[in-house]
């Protein structure tokens, strides 16, 4: 069964807890993004990977549909999409430069149950990232690589676990921390002959969310967010296919969010 059936059954296995649910809402949400990708020189066998590394920045915009069921049960469904604003500097140890832009979508399903004052989840994900490099310079010189600019994705899938708790006085304030273990991945690179095909990797993170009192603001339904994700891939060498390194992946986000 390929991913695409294995996404439609569970996005209808999630539309039966919506068409019964007790409260639905609908939130969207607008974020700015600061971000680092690293590049890591781990050795898979004898070959020595340069590190790089690039600080950027951009924005992002993310939809979710939530629900709840005999208020223990949790459902959601969810969309992000993550552009850089601007190119950042990629840079390596060897004297050489680039331009960096990174695009990334997120689609997400989680399903979480109440208990001892928390909410205990487990959740799916699908992350593609594609990172489009050009305008390369080495040592000062401008230097001409065939096929730039190089878009390079990374489509992963992710199975994962969260807590989430819900408290406060002054507004609603809620925190949810996420951890999760690659199932699937892909990358692909036109400089390569094939794709690598790479399985290991982790990613975790922390969300803060704080529901604004309507005697404050005026209006209700509207939120701060505030979050930072961390994940760590890579580390393939295949034969004749040349070297896919480790990799480090931040974000660091603050942003607006409506629900209704």
């Amino acid at each position: 069964m390929s991913w695409a059936h294995k996404i439609i059954y569970l996005l209808l296995a999630y539309l039966l807890p919506f068409s019964v649910a007790q409260a639905i809402e609908f939130d969207a949400q607008v974020e700015r993004v600061l971000w680092r990708y690293q590049e890591e020189g781990k050795e898979v066998t004898t070959f020595n990977q340069l590190p790089s590394k690039a600080d950027g920045s951009g924005a992002l915009v993310k939809l979710r549909l939530s629900s709840e069921r005999d208020k223990d049960w949790f459902f959601a469904m969810s969309a992000a999409f993550m552009d850089s604003r601007s190119p950042a500097t990629e840079a390596w140890n060897n004297g050489q430069i680039n331009d960096l832009s990174i695009q990334q979508q997120d689609v997400r399903l989680d399903m979480q149950y109440r208990m001892l004052g928390a909410r205990f989840g487990v959740w799916l994900a699908k992350r593609e990232q594609t990172q489009t490099r050009e305008n390369f310079v080495v040592n000062g010189v401008a230097t001409a690589v065939v096929g730039e600019p190089i878009d390079e994705v990374v489509t992963s899938h992710w199975a994962g676990l969260s807590l989430t708790s819900v408290g406060g006085n002054m507004g609603q304030f809620e925190t949810r921390i996420d951890a999760a273990l690659a199932l699937d991945m892909k990358v692909t690179n036109p400089l390569f002959t094939a794709p690598f095909s790479k399985k290991d990797g982790y990613r975790t993170g922390i969300h803060f969310r704080w529901t604004l009192p309507k005697s404050e603001v005026g209006v209700s339904g509207l939120n701060i967010t505030l979050r930072y994700e961390y994940q760590e891939i890579g580390g393939e060498n295949t034969m004749n296919n040349g070297f896919w390194p480790y990799n480090r992946w931040q974000m660091a986000s603050m942003g607006l969010l409506y629900a209704w």
